[in-house]
């Protein structure tokens, strides 16, 4: 018995602690195998990453009790053997709560891509292909005259379990599959999704990575004038999850956290361009984010929260949902947490960088997670920009960069850049952003 099966149960049996009795439950549960190693210098291994192989077990857990009171915890593999202790613990941690949602029921789940059977056979039986996914990047970046290639890569496999004493059973297999490469502190680059990665994936990811980093080694001076922008998808992703991610929430909403009522949501009012949509999707195939349902037995699915730049919904758990009267929303587990589509035109990466006459190129920022994701608006350094002239991509340059995303969302002359291998776009901009030297 598997300790899902286990943990159900015996919270079947609605144990007993301090006079009060189990009487509800739900949790998710996640037994996980996973393989990590690295280079260090082209070299494997090293003092950081080390080969290695760990074993995870997580989770979440929503018990309601007899007297009305509510326990909301986290699950280690403590949960198999120290059972008493838990619910010990459980019971002095119970509260009550006015708005606590049903306990959920059966759901119908979309059928979704999990797992890649690749990664599953490797973590279990066969891991010298593990090594050899290394060695292929060592190899590549030695074909692109990088000899001190750093990397990281961690393969993973487990079974996701979220059950309920309602009946609610959703069994899943998942992988991960995560390689980030790096030349130094100049330039790095991350593959991470379900899958492997295909040869031609894993060779753009290297030539990306050792061509962006020769050029930054020549440090050159930010030019007088006013400079046009290209943030690339990474950046406008980790800008998306701080900024709207925070203000879209729907807890955050209904707390007056959000730069956004439920009113707004209701009167569908205009805040972007009405070009754009941002959704949540979790049926991606062997994406970060894909999952059939959600911890709270959510059903996954794809919903827009913005549509023709106007407010559809907040993103809704169950006890959000209920508060406003609005349906729930699938729950991504991983990237991409939000995507954005264009239903006008977007522009090709090529055809951006000749458009950057004179401009940047922006692949990372800092300090990000210390701006007020409620105001939108944000003064980040950018150490490793790229300078571009004339349409050629150059040397680095240390900026800092200051704007407001709620106004690039807004922003006719910005343009969305196709980025090739990319779920979301990268965003041109030269009339929202300011830029000075750090």
């Amino acid at each position: 018995m598997n300790l899902a099966d286990g943990l159900a149960d015996w919270l079947s049996g609605q144990p007993v602690w301090g006079g009060a009795e189990v009487v509800g439950w739900r949790f998710e549960l996640a037994e996980e195998e996973r393989l990590h190693a690295g280079l260090r210098g082209g070299r494997l291994g090293g003092p950081y990453h080390p080969p290695g192989i760990s074993t995870l077990v997580s989770g979440e857990l929503d018990l309601r009790w007899s007297d009305g009171l509510r326990t909301l915890a986290t699950l280690d593999r403590r949960v198999a053997s120290e059972r008493e202790t838990a619910l010990a613990a459980w019971r002095a941690e119970a509260f009550r709560d006015q708005s606590a949602p049903p306990i959920p029921g059966p759901c119908a789940c979309p059928t979704v891509d999990t797992a890649d059977p690749r990664v599953e056979q490797i973590v279990r039986d066969d891991r010298r292909p593990f090594l050899e996914l290394l060695g292929r990047a060592r190899a590549a970046g030695r074909r692109e005259g990088c000899a001190e290639l750093d990397a990281t890569a961690v393969l993973g496999r487990s079974g996701r379990t979220i059950v309920s004493s309602r009946g609610l059973a959703v069994c899943f297999p998942e992988t991960t599959c995560s390689l980030t490469v790096a030349v130094g502190d100049l330039y790095e680059a991350e593959f991470a999704k379900r899958r492997l990665p295909r040869e031609d994936e894993l060779a753009e990811l290297v030539d990306r990575t050792t061509r962006t980093a020769t050029a930054l080694r020549r440090e050159e001076q930010l030019p007088p004038g006013s400079l046009s922008v290209l943030l690339l998808p990474e950046v406008v992703e980790a800008m998306a999850r701080h900024f709207l991610g925070g203000n879209l929430a729907g807890r955050a909403v209904l707390d007056g956290r959000s730069a956004f009522s439920l009113k707004a949501f209701r009167d569908g009012q205009l805040v972007a361009r009405q070009d754009l949509e941002v959704i949540v999707d979790t049926t991606l195939p062997l994406e970060l984010a894909t999952t059939p349902c959600s911890a709270e037995g959510v059903p996954g699915g794809r919903v827009a929260l913005i549509a023709g730049g106007r407010l559809v919904t907040p993103t809704l758990g169950m006890a959000q949902a209920q508060r406003c009267g609005l349906p729930p929303t699938p729950t991504p587990r991983g990237a991409p947490a939000l995507l954005f589509r264009v239903t006008g035109s977007e522009i090709e990466l090529d055809e951006a960088c000749a458009r950057l006459d004179r401009g940047l190129i922006v692949s990372f920022v800092m300090g990000l997670h210390t701006q007020p994701a409620r105001t939108g608006s944000y003064a980040v350094a950018a150490p490793q920009a790229q300078l571009v002239r004339n349409g050629a991509a150059g040397g680095r340059v240390r900026v800092r960069l200051a704007g407001n995303l709620f106004d690039h969302l807004r922003d006719r002359s910005a343009a969305f850049v196709r980025v090739p291998r990319a779920l979301n776009p990268g965003l041109l901009l030269a009339e929202t952003l300011a830029v000075r030297a750090s």
